[in-house]
């Protein structure tokens, strides 16, 4: 993450690791401009024997940089006064974890020292203000020292009332840090003359001698430098974006107000390859002025106040890589040569070779590649492409994707019955009194048996019977044709045309219940259904989700699952919700779809969605099928619904969704029907 990068290349920046130890460190330093002076000296060299003197006066704090992966000194920063009495702290990384009774100890990569943890040391992150337990740490740094990998961390205590003696190894950990493997090695204690031993007989000419460890001094030899920071010098470190760039004066202005000044001295710290690090304020001030995001971070010598001036010491200006968003949507179109697929909104999506698709073998409705999603998009199937990537343009919008999965999305089964008003032999169509039209197709399944006199085997006879007067329900399933057109088209999969005499009624819904020893059904809201020796329970051999019998629909209600029943009865006795089966079919609604059916309660504008009395809420989206017929009692819009129920009218809706959440119980509607 952007945020986490700067951080921690603003702490990397450890004013003596930075100013001193420049040559050594992987990064590639530039330096500022000429001709607005130079940066104030604000540390001098010391000798050895200098050293020797300023221990010898009492405790010091000194802040030792290590060099390759041995205990040399490559520089060492002299301190004194108040920062004596600031934490102590280790900069290393983890070679090994010893988990014991109270907490564990960590092996640093420098010559084998322990740091002592236990329960009440705090854990966070390095650069970061995040915390962790002590079991998230131990886990992370097991497994990362499983992987092979030795794990930065920073060691942090407060200072013993007396510099601590030079076989002394003890180190208990107040606090750790995890990660800052890009900090180097340094040590940062409390010393005084007992830790400094000098050798005799060069090289090397000298050694640190803390928490049991030997630390070579190797002045002489130009491979150690010793410096004494003055007092009188207030160094900050800064952060922050920044705001503007004036090249004349050699300054930048972070958004705080903070104005900081280049000068020949100032390191630019930068990476050679590291397309995110700028080399120079040249390079700053094109980038901000292109619109782009830079960060700075580093340390300067205080020189004013209101609003605060610093002199850069070391600096570091970091381009902020755009931010990652999300997009979903269907595909409207693809492009292979330009490897980009367009969504119906307009947004561009750009595959690149670094482009995770996702994709699982196991779910016959992912697609694999490109090239899959232009097959389907040229087979008029509808595609849903969903992912996070970075903006590359904003107008026309492009993405460039990191992740993305594309999925076919599968036409909504809708269920359908009523009375056929007519019989459109030309087109194949059924028009009912009330619903949609549904158009019958040579893969149409049309339920037929020979010498069945209730029951229709064809459009032709549906025609000739509704012709001559006869009632002639229909019943079935099929899949959303179009939702653009008026009325809107069902294309019938399963279809089943029954002559109805005139104390016969349809009946359709959830099966809320089975009784086998009154061999009955309740309908959820409608009524009980007698199952007798001459009911014929429709199914097709090749429907997975057909029942057979009712013992089948009890079994299927034991198991939690849910049952539609649709057929035609005749009306028992003088009880209109007692109704004798004569032909009925059931299924098992698929998981993760549910029947919705009941009056509006109230109305969401801004989440497009209902919600039904004692029932869910219901979300409108882009696919959502709404079904309507103009001059019926349909209502053809989200804004037609709320409308009508704002107005205190009464509006019922029925159809199926997809589960969202379970609590509260909320459904993202696949296809609707809104009455009066």
């Amino acid at each position: 993450m952007v945020g986490t990068r700067i951080r921690n290349s603003a702490r990397s920046l450890t004013l003596l690791g930075v100013v001193l130890g420049a040559a050594a460190c992987a990064d590639t330093p530039g330096l500022g401009p000429d001709g607005l002076g130079e940066l104030p000296a604000f540390a001098s060299d010391v000798t050895m024997l200098g050293f020797q003197s300023e221990v010898d006066a009492g405790a010091a704090r000194i802040e030792i940089v290590l060099a390759g992966d041995g205990l040399l000194a490559r520089d060492v920063a002299i301190k004194s006064g108040e920062v004596l009495r600031t934490p102590e702290r280790i900069h290393g990384h983890i070679t090994l974890l010893e988990p014991t009774s109270t907490g564990g100890l960590l092996t640093l990569d420098i010559g084998g020292l322990k740091v002592q943890f236990t329960g009440e040391t705090g854990i966070g992150v390095f650069g970061t203000d995040g915390t962790m337990d002590l079991e998230t740490f131990v886990a992370r740094v097991t497994a990362a020292l499983t992987e092979g990998h030795h794990p930065g961390v920073v060691a942090m205590r407060a200072p013993p009332d007396a510099p601590q003696a030079p076989g002394d190894d003890a180190f208990l950990a107040a606090r750790l840090l995890l990660g800052g493997e890009g900090e180097g090695r340094i040590l940062v204690l409390n010393i005084d003359g007992d830790n400094l031993v000098r050798n005799s007989s060069p090289p090397p000419d000298g050694w640190v001698a803390v928490l049991g460890l030997r630390i070579e001094l190797r002045v002489t030899e130009g491979l150690t430098r010793i410096r004494k920071e003055r007092d009188d010098f207030l160094v900050r470190r800064f952060e922050g974006v920044v705001q503007s760039v004036n090249l004349d004066a050699h300054t930048f202005t972070l958004r705080d107000g903070t104005v900081i000044r280049l000068v020949r001295e100032t390191e630019i710290k930068y990476e050679v390859g590291d397309e995110h690090r700028l080399g120079s304020l040249e390079e700053v001030a094109r980038a901000v002025n292109a619109g782009l995001t830079v960060v700075s971070a580093g340390a300067g010598v205080v020189e004013g106040r209101e609003p605060l001036r610093l002199v850069a010491i070391a600096v570091v200006f970091e381009l902020a890589p755009p931010p990652v968003v999300d997009f979903e949507g269907v595909v409207a179109s693809v492009d292979l040569e330009n490897r980009t697929v367009t969504l119906e909104r307009g947004l561009t999506i750009r595959i690149t070779d670094d482009t995770e698709i996702g994709f699982n073998t196991d779910r016959e409705h992912m697609l694999g590649s490109l090239e899959e999603v232009a097959k389907a998009i040229a087979d008029e199937r509808t595609v849903v492409a969903a992912g996070v990537g970075v903006v590359e343009q904003q107008d026309p919008p492009v993405i460039v994707a990191r992740k993305v999965v594309f999925v076919l999305r599968q036409p909504p089964m809708w269920e359908f019955r009523g009375v056929v008003r007519a019989v459109q032999l030309p087109d194949s169509i059924v028009v009912l009194v009330e619903g949609p039209a549904v158009r019958v197709t040579a893969h149409t399944e049309i339920s037929f048996e020979t010498g069945d006199t209730d029951r229709f085997g064809s459009l032709e006879a549906v025609a000739e019977a509704v012709a001559a007067g006869a009632k002639v329900l229909a019943a079935g399933v099929g899949e959303v044709a179009s939702a653009s057109v008026d009325p809107a088209i069902i294309v019938a999969k399963k279809i089943v045309f029954f002559h109805a005499p005139p104390n016969v009624t349809a009946f359709h819904g959830l099966v809320e219940s089975v009784d086998l020893t009154a061999h009955t059904f309740t309908l959820r809201g409608g009524p009980v259904v007698r199952v007798v020796d001459g009911t014929v329970v429709w199914f097709s051999e090749n429907d997975a989700h057909a029942l057979r019998s009712l013992a089948a629909v009890a079994e299927a209600l034991a198991n939690h699952q849910v049952v539609l029943a649709a057929g035609i009865g005749v009306v028992e006795g003088t009880d209109l919700l007692t109704l004798v089966a004569r032909k009925v079919a059931f299924m098992v609604v698929p998981p993760g779809i549910q029947y919705f059916e009941g009056v509006i309660a109230s109305i969401d504008h801004e989440r497009r969605s209902f919600t039904i009395e004692g029932g869910p809420t219901v979300r409108i989206v882009e696919g959502t099928l709404i079904v309507h017929q103009s001059g019926g009692e349909m209502l053809g819009s989200f804004e037609a619904v709320a409308e009508v129920v704002g107005s205190g009218g009464t509006v019922t809706a029925a159809g199926m969704g997809l589960l969202e959440t379970s609590d509260p119980l909320v459904l993202i509607a696949i296809a609707v029907v809104f009455r009066l």
